[in-house]
């Protein structure tokens, strides 16, 4: 009688968990199915907004070349009037701003395995001289470097270095 009366209570257990056991089942199985719907929704709201940011970087709206602002500067009493960079050659236009003429005028840039500028070497007070340096190497999208500028001070024949930086982009 014993065993009967447990074997009863382990059914009775055994249903009572078998329904338990169904709840929490469906009840994983919901949470599964609203995980899954919330995946698929943002998936492709996801994917539409990937694919507009790539076709408005294949069109050129987030170039960054667009926005480089060119310049040429120099410390005090040399001015760079303008400048240009091409594939092969960068040109700077200098204005000496002294109330010295300069001897000796070189332009460097080191970026160019080339030091040999080609350009006035007098520039006279006021004056203003085209100096354009060959690169050997292929100069870059957006071409940036320091450039140098050596001069002779004929009253006193010291030799003197302006250093200054330049940023264009190339044509």
């Amino acid at each position: 009688m014993f065993i009967n009366f447990i074997a009863s209570w382990y059914n009775i257990l055994k249903y009572i968990n078998g329904e338990r056991l169904k709840r929490v089942k469906r009840l994983i199985m919901a949470r599964g199915q609203v995980a899954v719907e919330f995946l698929i929704t943002y998936g492709w709201a996801f994917m539409v907004i990937l694919g507009a940011i790539s076709t408005l970087i294949y069109l050129g709206v987030f170039d960054v070349d667009m926005f480089v602002v060119e310049r040429c500067e120099f410390a005090s009493n040399i001015y760079c009037v303008d400048g240009m960079a091409d594939s092969a050659s960068v040109s700077v236009a200098v204005q000496n701003g002294m109330a010295i003429d300069l001897q000796n005028v070189e332009v460097f840039i080191p970026e160019c395995a080339a030091q040999n500028a080609t350009g006035p070497s007098v520039l006279a007070s006021g004056e203003q001289g085209s100096y354009t340096v060959t690169c050997a190497a292929t100069v870059p999208s957006i071409f940036q470097s320091s450039i140098i500028f050596n001069y002779t001070n004929p009253d006193s024949g010291f030799n003197h270095t302006k250093v200054g930086k330049i940023i264009y982009k190339v044509n």
